[in-house]
């Protein structure tokens, strides 16, 4: 699988995943949902960045395993991310109050996690690659890219978003 095949595989799974976690929840779940600001919120930068890194980590991961943490990860991160969205919308938040709510970290958080994705989709070319070690380096940059990207979003997260949002 090419890098940009792999990419555009990553964004149809996490979208798909998104828009599923959405539609479960304003159609299924609408009445069992309880939307609390404040804990969805909550949190100081460590903690964003610990969760979001084991994700993506292990989803990076899929490099190694065929694919195998990456699929079921993205789904369910996807998931989470539309479910989140569809009770923001069934509680009737303003578009531009969630919007702002995920912008200002999402625009380092999506990548990572886009990146992450496509890098774990990417599990057969390890075993066909013969220079294993020009690969990994590009894994290694990569993983770095994830890293920095998160860190910068768990900063942006606890310091920019919740205020701006309004918390």
């Amino acid at each position: 699988m090419r890098i940009k095949s792999s990419l555009i595989y990553a964004l149809v799974v996490f979208v798909l995943s998104i828009l599923i976690g959405y539609l479960l929840q304003i159609r299924l779940f609408s009445n069992y949902s309880e939307y609390n600001h404040a804990t969805i919120m909550k949190g100081n930068w460590w903690f964003y960045f610990s969760t979001n890194i084991i994700i993506c980590t292990f989803m990076f991961l899929g490099v190694f395993t065929l694919s195998i943490t990456t699929i079921p990860l993205a789904v369910y991160n996807g998931i989470v991310i539309g479910n989140s969205l569809g009770v923001a919308v069934t509680h009737s938040l303003k578009l531009s109050k969630i919007l702002l709510a995920i912008l200002p970290h999402g625009i380092f958080e999506i990548p990572a996690i886009i990146i992450s994705i496509s890098v774990g989709l990417q599990g057969i070319n390890f075993y066909k690659i013969s220079c294993k070690k020009e690969y990994l380096r590009y894994l290694g940059k990569m993983y770095g890219v994830v890293f920095i990207l998160l860190f910068l979003a768990s900063l942006v997260e606890s310091y920019v978003s919740f205020l701006i949002a309004g918390g």
